[in-house]
């Protein structure tokens, strides 16, 4: 079950808010140019920001249900189940890292 669940938080992570960032990008591109002829990327940058941020911390809640998973299997265990572990925590060293380099910038 834990099993299960960490893969389709992580599906979540991984299809959810870049989907929704795509749509709220052209939403919001649409918008500006109806409001004022031309676009400002500032709003933008902050819903590729939440974007990064909500997919992180789903992957976060996905790699605690993985990592509790892989506790429980018997000792000599494969080295597939920590790849899958990666795979798992991937959104999160990207978001981590994404977000860091933006406020490093600063």
């Amino acid at each position: 079950m834990k099993r299960t669940l960490s893969w389709l938080i992580a599906g979540m992570a991984y299809l959810g808010p870049p989907v929704w960032a795509s749509f709220a990008l052209e939403a919001d591109h649409q918008a500006q140019l109806a409001s004022h002829g031309w676009v400002c990327g500032v709003p933008m940058l902050g819903i590729v920001l939440l974007a990064s941020i909500s997919s992180a911390a789903l992957s976060l809640v996905a790699t605690g249900f993985g990592i509790a998973f892989f506790r429980t299997l018997p000792q000599p265990r494969r080295w597939a189940r920590v790849g899958e572990l990666a795979i798992l925590a991937l959104p999160l060293v990207l978001g981590v890292a994404f977000v860091g380099l933006l406020f490093l910038a600063w």
